[in-house]
């Protein structure tokens, strides 16, 4: 049975009348009674009797009505969900990000992205930047963010810098530090050779590495407590910390920075979730620039 069939049963049960029913369909009254006909062969029984005042559902037909009414309810309903549906932007967004990044910037973004799209759903990957470039280059999430640049054939926007700085728990001397307890941290490939250049080029003997811990967070937290300086990424020492911070420097005095990265496929654009957050993504950043 089709759409019609149940809208031909419902509103013949409702009217209890032929030619009424075939007006307010506009279907000829032959075309429902074959209707009719197909649908009695199908099921095995008698929809209706003819009776002096008109007809009357046999049991079978009544229940047969009162679904075929359930069952256009359903589909009134459906109709306006998906109509619904194509005024609003709702999916699943695959998102890869590196570490520091989900950690300090991806909430943001979501949060302010849920507020105009609320039915959005996520899957998040996190890990180390090597890892997300291999997720995105293998097309296994939609978009990548990280905080470096690597050779990509599909789009790549640059979202934002964050100086790396000197975090010290009281004001030093940069060439004071090859006699100081560095702290290091697991960080990404690009990022742990950005800092490695900058040493190189400022001292001739390696760094007196006196502790290593498993991310930027713990790193902090021993520069906190007295147990060497760290180079970390400003975004992470806030103004009310009792650390000193300075930023390091190129030979061209230009700031050493770490760049963050949006990477994803042209051609996903045609998704239109993918393409409404990648249009709020770049809006939201250029909103920041300005406001900075």
């Amino acid at each position: 049975m089709d759409d019609i069939d149940w809208l031909i049963v419902s509103e013949l049960y409702s009217s209890k009348n032929v030619t009424r029913t075939a007006e307010t369909l506009y279907i000829s009254q032959p075309t429902i009674s074959k209707k009719l006909k197909k649908i009695e062969e199908k099921f095995n029984i008698t929809i209706y009797t003819r009776k002096s005042k008109g007809i009357e559902f046999t049991p079978e037909g009544e229940y047969l009505a009162i679904k075929a009414q359930e069952i256009s309810n359903e589909m009134d309903q459906v109709k306006r969900d998906v109509r619904s549906m194509s005024c609003q932007t709702v999916g699943k967004l695959n998102i890869g990000v590196s570490n520091h990044i989900a950690k300090y910037q991806l909430p943001q973004i979501l949060s302010a992205f849920r507020e105009h799209y609320p039915l959005v759903e996520y899957n998040i990957h996190s890990g180390y930047g090597k890892e997300i470039y291999e997720l995105i280059n293998t097309q296994n999430i939609h978009l990548g963010f990280i905080r470096a640049e690597y050779e990509w054939n599909g789009r790549k926007d640059k979202l934002g810098e964050d100086p790396v700085c000197l975090v010290y728990k009281e004001p030093v001397s940069k060439q004071d530090l090859p006699n100081l307890s560095k702290i290091e941290y697991q960080t990404g490939s690009t990022t742990k050779a950005m800092i490695e250049n900058w040493w190189a080029a400022h001292f001739e003997v390696p760094p007196n590495v006196g502790m290593q811990v498993d991310n930027v967070e713990g790193c902090k937290e021993m520069v906190m407590n007295g147990f060497g300086y760290g180079i970390l990424p400003e975004s992470i020492v806030a103004d009310e910390d009792p650390l000193y911070k300075e930023r390091l420097m190129l030979d061209d005095q230009t700031p050493l920075v770490a760049s963050t990265w949006m990477y994803y496929t042209e051609s996903l654009l045609e998704n239109k979730i993918i393409a409404e957050f990648v249009e709020f993504v770049k809006t939201n950043t250029r909103r920041k620039a300005n406001d900075g």
